[in-house]
Formats: C-alpha cells, structure tokens, sequence
C-alpha cells in the first residue's frame, strides 16, 4: 500500500534511516493550516520561523527527489482526497493539536501509524518509565544521566556531583563583554514568508527585524556559534537580567530543538565535549540540565489532565495588564522585558520567570489569561512547554503538582541579579510610598492573603515567619499600599 508521510512543523528531522525507507510512490505532504497557525493569534515572529522552516524543509526533500506536496486549508481537507493509503505521521506533544489530528483521520476514514518523535530523548512510553509522582527533577535527572551516559565517569557524575547550580546565578559584572549570538539574513524563500505572515490581522508583533535559523545548516551554525563564544558565559550568568540584552549567554536554539532542526541527543553529546575545549563544567552541566529540563516540562505536560491550563490555585481573577501588551509601564525591569518580547518573541527563562511570572502571580492576574499570553508572545512557544512551566511553576496556580515552592519575590531579587533598577521610576530600596518598587508591598500582600495555603508548604516557612513577627506598624503599611497598586494596576 502506498504510503502518505504527513509532517507538521516540528516534525523536520533529518533522518536518513526513515527517509531511505521511502519509495517513489510515497508521498510527503505539509499543512499551512489555521488547525496549528491560529491556535492563538501568535506573535508574527513565531509564525515566521515556523513556516519558513516548513516551506525550507518541503523544499529540500523535494530537491532530493521526493514527492512533496503542501495543502492549505484544514486538517480534514488535506487529507481527504486520499483513499488506499497507509498515514504515516510522528507523535504531536500538544494535546490541542493531537485531537485535530486524531479527528481528522476519523473524519477520513483513513489506516495511520504514529511514530515516536525523535524531538526528544524519549518516546512518550519509555517517558513515564522515568517520571513518577509526586515529581521531583532531581530524580528525573539522574535517571536520565544514567540511562543515556551523559556527564558520567562510570557509575559516578563527572566532577563528583550532579548539579552545579549553586554556580550558576550570578549577576553579570560590569567590564564582563558577552558575545552576541549568531543571526541570519533572511533568504527569498524566508521574504516571502515574511510578507505572508505580515498581511495577518490582529497579531502582535512584526515580522521586521527576523533573524532565526530556518533550516538545519543554520540551526548548527547557531548551536556550534553558542559552543565555541557563549557556553563558558551561559554557565555562570544564565540568571542574569541584562537591561536591554535579553539573550546574556543564552543559546537560542529552544525553538531548533522543538522544529525538528536540532536533535536533542547530539546537542547534548557536543556541549560534553565541550569539556575538552576547556569550557568549565559548570557550564556544561547548567546547560545540559536545561536540554533534560525540557524532557521532564513534556513529562508533566503528558501527565495531567487536560483542563490543566484551567488550574487556578489561589483563585487569582484580575486580568492582564495592558503592559504585557504595549510594555507602557514605569516598572523598568517588566517594560524591558515586555519590549523584548515585543521586538522579537524572546525572553530568557528568568525575565520570564521572575519577572513576568512573578509580578501577574503577585498581582493576582488570571493564570491562565497569563498562560495564553506566553503561548502567544513567544517564538518557541507550545502548549506542552508553556504551560507546565507557567501554570506550574511561574504561578504555581496547579497548588504544587509540580513545583515545591511559588516562585515569587520582592524587588530584591530583581535588583541582586541585574541593573534594571537603576534606571527605574520606582525605587527598590522603598516598600512603601508611590515611587516605592511595587514588588516589594506586593510580595508580603500575597504572602498574607494566602497565609492559610502556603501554611502546609515547608518551603514558605520562613517568609511566613518574618511577615507574622513584622511590626504591625510595617505590616499595615505594607498591606495598605498593596491594595493602592492593586486598585491602581493598569497604572504602574
């Protein structure tokens, strides 16, 4: 029977074993469907890389001789002209996306075969052998050394102990000069993709100024580039927020990895041997870490239910400020890296934690408006990613599924790990009055206001202490001007 291989946009892996398997009969087909574009109305750049990266990759197989048609239209409509043929297609992480699929085939009629995606280490099978509850990463991450030999002298960590963390959250001296990443010069097949996604309604962002690898050679180029200029920085200065730089030392290559233009286990398998280029191991280890860390968000993912995104823990109900929108805001740390996101779908992973998540999580705003918000903004956003980390661990709204602790903080934090407060209207250093940082008032607010649920966490003992032994002078001022910037929060 003759054979239709049915590719999404992050299904482009390189894998000559399949390929070879392929007759002149087979057929590959693409979709430029709203079933996957139009989720959200996603950011400008996100759509960009994705079907730029598609249209490349159609292109190649189709130079290389094979059978290559792309259908635009819905699901159901690319696939029903087909009678007598065996679907092939490759696991789809999204559980939104699946069921189109899923649907679409019922719809058909049609025999298909799911193969494991090799965007990851692991198989969705082989996955929950690994991850058990109640989930700990730790855990996750040894087996995952183990298994696969990563980092590993014998049955030991190399270095003596698995995770150098403890090295790797410094604030980014002055004098230090960090190698910028690698970008690209769109080509005509990547203009045209530009203008395409430009003529959209209604979403944010602008196809200006796009610079991501589209194809595999650039993905490596990148990957190879952050090897050799950037891994020894990334270890030590990965929580470090930069205003106005919102790549520090950070690779990059999120969305290469979730396309299919990367493959997991080799960036791995290059960054250790990194270690004999005389990169450090705390940097290797910091950023391997974060390759597994994305097995274990998939792991979670897969594991809850389905209305996860709807979790609402501390039933926060404010809406999203406009900020995260136009970035209009005094606070200079949540207007730098809106911008960014604004300007070019990114933001590392502690603008988007502590920041970000951390001040809609103070101020109470719906988690999952925050949650669409992160799936729309960001060039490797996907549901099975974002949300986890989002509604897990940047608002922790699942109430601990997955994190130990909520992940909030004062401007303190902010101001020890970068030097937006320098600049700021706000002043850090003040908790009270209206040029005071409102992270800070906001901070004990939530801390009071949720006494009795973060009572039961062993991890919010000492917060809870110091805001139960604080001056009820204090207190009350405290609490009093977070209601003036909880009343006032389109304003800040």
């Amino acid at each position: 029977m003759r054979r239709v291989i049915w590719l999404q946009p992050f299904h482009l892996h390189l894998n000559p074993a399949f390929y070879q398997t392929l007759t002149p009969h087979d057929e590959i087909i693409f979709t430029e469907s709203d079933d996957w574009m139009k989720t959200f109305k996603y950011h400008k750049k996100r759509l960009v890389m994705l079907v730029s990266a598609q249209r490349h990759f159609a292109a190649n197989l189709k130079e290389a001789g094979f059978k290559v048609t792309t259908y635009f239209g819905p699901f159901k409509d690319a696939i029903a002209p087909y009678q007598d043929v065996q679907f092939v297609t490759f696991e789809i992480t999204d559980k939104g996306l699946n069921q189109k699929v899923l649907e679409a085939f019922k719809a058909a009629q049609l025999p298909f075969e799911v193969r494991p995606t090799p965007s990851f280490l692991l198989n969705q099978d082989d996955l929950f052998s690994f991850l058990k509850r109640p989930f700990k990463m730790d855990g996750f991450y040894r087996l995952i050394r183990h298994h696969f030999k990563i980092l590993m002298d014998g049955g030991k960590p190399v270095g003596g102990q698995y995770s150098f963390d403890a090295l790797n959250r410094q604030k980014l001296p002055k004098g230090v000069t960090i190698e910028p990443p690698l970008h690209f010069t769109p080509d005509a097949l990547t203009l045209k993709t530009m203008a395409d996604i430009e003529a959209l309604k209604d979403h944010p962002g602008s196809v200006d100024g796009f610079n991501a690898p589209v194809t595999h050679q650039e993905a490596e180029a990148l990957f190879d580039h952050f090897l050799k200029n950037r891994l020894n920085t990334f270890g030590p200065y990965q929580d470090a927020l930069v205003s106005q730089n919102h790549e520090v030392s950070h690779s990059m290559i999120s969305q290469a990895l979730n396309t299919g233009l990367l493959d997991p286990l080799q960036v791995i398998q290059k960054a250790e041997a990194m270690l004999k280029e005389n990169v450090s191991l705390a940097s290797v280890e910091g950023f391997i870490r974060q390759i597994i860390w994305r097995e274990y968000i998939r792991g979670i993912y897969l594991s809850m239910e389905d209305d996860y995104d709807q979790s609402n823990y501390f039933d926060h109900q404010k809406p999203l400020p406009h900020y995260y929108w136009d970035a209009d805001t005094k606070m200079a740390c949540v207007k730098d890296s809106v911008t960014g996101v604004i300007n070019d779908a990114y933001a590392h992973h502690i603008e988007r934690l502590m920041v970000l998540g951390n001040f809609a999580n103070l101020a109470g705003v719906n988690p999952k408006e925050v949650n669409d918000w992160f799936n729309i903004m960001f060039i490797d956003s996907h549901d099975w990613v974002v949300t986890p980390n989002v509604i897990g661990m940047a608002l922790f709204a699942d109430g601990g599924q997955m994190a130990t602790k909520p992940y909030i903080s004062s401007g303190a934090y902010i101001h020890k790990m970068g030097d937006h407060c320098e600049n700021c209207y706000y002043d850090v250093k003040q908790k009270t009055g209206e040029r005071a940082c409102p992270f800070n008032a906001l901070y004990w607010d939530y801390i009071d206001r949720h006494q009795d649920k973060l009572a039961t966490n062993p991890r919010m003992g000492i917060p809870l202490s110091t805001l139960n032994k604080m001056n009820t002078d204090n207190k009350d001022a405290l609490l009093t001007q977070a209601k003036i910037w909880l009343s006032n929060l389109e304003k800040l």
